[in-house]
């Protein structure tokens, strides 16, 4: 796995090797203006080819012309937009802030989302178990955050809030 340094938007397109032994590259950040899914586009552009050598060839500079072939498209919805300076950390919202009881929308969980994957899976089974001890918690910025289990007087409290 190679991660450039990011871009704007993204983490830059990075390389990947898949289980067949082969070596992905992507995604690239292209910000969409729209107002509705339906307006998606799910094409591969190819006129966005020559963008793709350039930001490989950063790592990779004898990347020989013609060796990439395109793979497929897909959106990643954004908590920012392009006009925003600094990125987004994921959110996650429960019946307090959307009315809906026993559900929790968790938005805009990228590549951090892996590795917090275990805290952010016990904060929302926290939440729904009613035992969590903070449930208006601010997410925003904590990342997997690894301080204790337990708060100051006893009560069980997920990682993100520790």
């Amino acid at each position: 796995l190679i991660y450039p340094a990011p871009v704007p938007g993204g983490l830059g397109t990075h390389s990947t090797l898949d289980l067949g032994g082969g070596t992905k590259f992507g995604p690239d950040v292209e910000w969409l203006d729209i107002t509705h899914p339906s307006e998606i586009d799910y094409k591969v552009d190819e006129s966005r080819v020559d963008s793709f050598y350039t930001a490989i060839r950063r790592y990779w500079p004898g990347l020989p012309d013609g060796a990439l072939s395109p793979g497929y498209t897909g959106v990643r919805p954004k908590l920012t937009n392009s006009n925003d300076k600094y990125a987004a950390d994921f959110v996650i919202q429960s019946a307090e802030v959307h009315g809906l009881p026993a559900y929790v929308a968790l938005y805009g969980i990228e590549s951090p989302g892996l590795t917090g994957s275990l805290a952010i899976g016990e904060h929302v089974a926290g939440m729904l178990a009613g035992e969590h001890a903070d449930m208006s918690c601010p997410l925003m910025g904590q990342g997997d955050r690894a301080a204790g289990l337990v708060d100051g007087v006893g009560a069980r409290r997920c990682r993100l809030c520790a």
